[in-house]
């Protein structure tokens, strides 16, 4: 599917979507992981305010570039969290 970020990004907005759109990024306060895990995961991190923590989702990407989330949005206290729920799911073939 993808090799790179970059190519997600391209793709993403191309379909006309603003999912790394710097507003976009600022609203959620969201950084995004640079590593794709098995061509279609990636994870992201976002912080309600200044007084909460940061926490972690996982996100899929579609061929067409859309985006959806896996799980449930902020699920995981850490990025490591995170990337072993996404290695449970690549070693299970889900995707």
């Amino acid at each position: 599917m993808f090799d790179t970020m970059d190519e997600v990004r391209a793709a993403n907005e191309a379909i006309g979507h603003y999912f790394f759109s710097p507003a976009t990024r600022r609203f959620f306060r969201s950084r995004i992981g640079s590593k794709l895990y098995g061509s279609k995961y990636f994870v992201t991190s976002e912080q309600f305010d200044d007084n909460s923590p940061r926490l972690y989702t996982i996100r899929y990407v579609y061929p067409d570039g859309s985006i959806t989330t896996i799980g449930n949005f902020q699920q995981y206290v850490s990025r490591g969290d995170a990337v072993r729920s996404i290695e449970h799911l690549l070693g299970r073939g889900i995707g």
